[in-house]
């Protein structure tokens, strides 16, 4: 699919940010990272199109507790429709880092 005017125009702010910015479609799966995201999470061709409970690295809560795909904050705004913010998640990335995230999930429609 190719992009219009407005959606390259868009891409190219969102990947000016330092944050990584995914957006997940109304059937579970990624259809948008930003570079930032591609920088943690590994390409964008690995990134989009796999579903959100297809993880490819470890999620812990602040605790150390692992977090199942279930228990995620995608999954849980997917069930609820509720946003969550600034919540804190330890990470072990693709290539073996260990992160320290603070993630937001917010429900987006569009008609």
């Amino acid at each position: 699919m190719r992009e219009t005017g407005l959606e390259k125009y868009l891409t190219s702010i969102l990947d000016a940010v330092a944050e990584g910015i995914e957006i997940i479609d109304a059937d579970g799966c990624y259809s948008f990272a930003n570079l930032a995201a591609e920088s943690m999470f590994g390409p964008r061709e690995q990134i989009i199109g796999r579903r959100y409970d297809d993880t490819r690295w470890k999620l812990m809560t602040a605790a150390g507790v692992p977090v199942s795909p279930q228990e995620t904050l995608q999954a849980r705004v997917m069930r609820t429709g509720e946003p969550l913010l600034d919540t804190l998640f330890g990470a072990i990335l693709p290539d073996g880092r260990q992160v320290v995230l603070t993630m937001n999930a917010v429900p987006f429609t569009d008609e």
